[in-house]
């Protein structure tokens, strides 16, 4: 155990190392998603790793995250699917389990990080990114030149990091895969 904690403390030394903020005469606006897309992600909360393909899809008011655990860990992929109209459904495929929550926000728009303060430039996997918080909710960083993409968030209340490892605009699913199993509506 304590020679993978100073792994891990050497990792995070290594990581911090590469992030150099500087502030810029002007601040660029925050970043605006577009309508749809699939975004590959490389997530990590509090040393639990996963694999997400996020799909995004605002004309239709849906957002899907298929959370691919570490090696099939934690009851293998969970499917989570929101609608705007603040319903969620999460299901497992493996186990065949689903249940339903109400949130009291639907979907981000677009535009959600409207507001955003600006924080300045950094230099992220050798990528120079502009940073922005909004509402003490998350830190997001894109890319500082067209065109503008996403490069990592991070969630302040869970602790929840996004690496964007793949992102491509314009493309959604047929309307069959944005449903939920059947096994989500017991008779």
């Amino acid at each position: 155990p304590a020679h993978a904690l100073a792994a891990a403390s050497r990792l995070q030394h290594h990581a911090a190392a590469q992030y150099h903020v500087s502030v810029l005469d002007s601040a660029p606006q925050p970043p605006v998603w577009p309508e749809q897309f699939h975004a590959v992600l490389f997530e990590n909360r509090t040393n639990r790793l996963a694999l997400v393909d996020l799909w995004y899809d605002w004309p239709g008011k849906r957002n899907l995250n298929a959370i691919h655990a570490q090696l099939g860990t934690r009851g293998g992929t969970l499917m989570d699917l929101e609608y705007d109209n603040r319903t969620s459904f999460y299901w497992r495929p493996k186990s065949r389990t689903c249940s339903t929550i109400t949130f009291e926000v639907g979907i981000l728009t677009p535009d959600w990080l409207s507001g955003a303060t600006f924080l300045g430039q950094a230099t992220i996997n050798n990528m120079t990114v502009n940073t922005f918080t909004k509402a003490d909710f998350i830190t997001y960083w894109s890319e500082a030149a067209p065109p503008y993409r996403p490069v990592r968030w991070l969630f302040h209340t869970s602790d929840g990091q996004f690496e964007v490892m793949e992102w491509h605009e314009g493309v959604t699913m047929s309307d069959a895969e944005w449903q939920p199993p059947a096994y989500c509506f017991p008779a």
